[in-house]
């Protein structure tokens, strides 16, 4: 069996996908959640650079003994065409979940300002005292987690950190050779109000994904319905 590896987004770490996981391991296969560099325990905005992440999933890529699935949310699209493009032939099957899909030379920055259905930026707060933003509370619960149970926000809410800037402002390399002989799949969700559900199909259009699948969430199906995300994974890996 394929192994999956879950890539979180922007403010998160790998706790962000502990509702998904029981149910993964529940249909026997085999999930690593990786904490990115600069994130979770290791935070350090200075280590949060879209080159950092794509090596670091890239040496765990080259430590499994088999070509994996990745699974990439929001931000971490960006972070998945990058590795795809370092390593194609360690990729069984690109996944994202409602997230980036830029064609090269664009960063994440362009993409949110033409998405003028996004409720996001409103709520996305620039430090006075560094360059990164952090996503307000109300944000969190309208744009991100709307749908999921207000308890668990209330959890996420205390363990989100700030993002560097220059995340989103980085460019993505991609080129036909490498991240386009990669299959993909999207998982897109017709109540996101972080990434609109037209801009996650203008990027579809773009950059066509095989399958499509549609989910009727917020932008974290992870938590707001982890059971029927983990049978969707189950079905395309």
């Amino acid at each position: 069996m394929t192994d999956i590896i879950l890539i979180h987004g922007a403010w998160h770490a790998a706790w962000s996908w502990d509702k998904l996981i029981p149910h993964l391991t529940a249909r026997g296969l085999t999930v690593h959640a990786l904490d990115l560099p600069g994130h979770g325990a290791d935070y350090d905005l200075d280590k949060q650079t879209l080159a950092n992440y794509a090596d670091h999933v890239t040496a765990f890529l080259d430590s499994l003994d088999a070509p994996a699935m990745i699974v990439g949310h929001s931000m971490s699209g960006a972070v998945l065409s990058e590795v795809a493009e370092r390593r194609p032939d360690r990729i069984t099957l690109l996944v994202y979940l409602t997230a980036y899909l830029l064609p090269d030379g664009v960063a994440m920055a362009k993409v949110m300002k033409e998405d003028t259905e996004s409720t996001a930026a409103r709520f996305s707060q620039k430090l006075p005292d560094a360059p990164a933003v952090l996503m307000s509370e109300e944000g969190l619960r309208t744009a991100v987690y709307e749908g999921c149970d207000p308890a668990e926000v209330t959890a996420i809410i205390a363990r989100v950190q700030p993002q560097a800037i220059k995340t989103f402002t980085t460019p993505v390399h991609v080129t036909p050779e490498n991240f386009g002989r990669v299959p993909r799949a999207y998982i897109e969700c017709t109540r996101d109000k972080a990434i609109s559900l037209t801009m996650q199909q203008r990027m579809q259009e773009t950059l066509p994904c095989l399958p499509v699948i549609t989910l009727d969430s917020g932008h974290a199906p992870q938590v707001e319905m982890p059971e029927v995300l983990a049978e969707v994974l189950a079905s395309i890996i």
